[in-house]
């Protein structure tokens, strides 16, 4: 009775550690807009990022120049509000210069996209192989702020459940010492 105690608890505890450990995949950078700029300038995200403009006063626009890969518009930005673009991974790398309609020869700027990361599916501290490490890093990771792995979910996923967490782990362990499957790429 006290080892199926211990073993729910167990469980249970692994089970919240999982559910606090999930990470979101796309961050939103925000480059402010006001009179006669942007800022910050030259914005590099990375594919899937969204970037949020902000109207910080006057009456300003957000628009792709001609020669942009991409284009958007969002007409003049009511004051206090925001305009956000979506950088896919079918917009390719850009770079993708814009400019404000309003100011377009004074206003203008561009946003560049980092390429994707290539990496090796477990491998989440980037040293080409996947070992006990890659455990270490992860437990680093989760539990004491650690650096993330690049990309989180990717390097870090070794269990494919879209999340880095203890699980990742534990599967690592699991495939360098006792032949368990290997890491899989979500």
């Amino acid at each position: 009775m006290r080892n199926l105690a211990r073993q729910v608890s167990m469980a249970a505890s692994i089970a919240a550690l999982l559910a606090l450990s999930s990470v979101a995949g796309a961050t939103i950078h925000t480059v402010h807009v006001g009179n006669f700029y942007f800022t910050p300038t030259k914005t590099t995200v990375n594919q899937a990022d969204t970037v949020r403009w902000v109207l910080d006063g006057g009456s300003h626009s957000t628009t792709s120049d001609p020669s942009s890969p991409k284009a958007w518009t969002s007409g003049i930005i009511p004051s206090g509000g925001h305009f956000d673009v979506v950088f896919g991974v079918a917009d390719g790398l850009g770079p993708f210069p814009y400019h404000c309609s309003v100011h377009p020869t004074t206003m203008k700027d561009t946003i560049f996209v980092n390429p994707p990361v290539v990496y090796k599916c477990g491998d989440a501290n980037g040293d080409k192989s996947v070992n006990v490490g890659d455990a270490v890093y992860v437990i680093n990771y989760v539990f004491k702020g650690g650096p993330a792995p690049t990309p989180v979910v990717g390097a870090g996923d070794a269990n494919c459940d879209h999340a880095v967490n203890v699980g990742d782990a534990v599967y690592i362990i699991n495939y360098v010492f006792k032949g368990g499957p290997a890491p899989c790429c979500p």
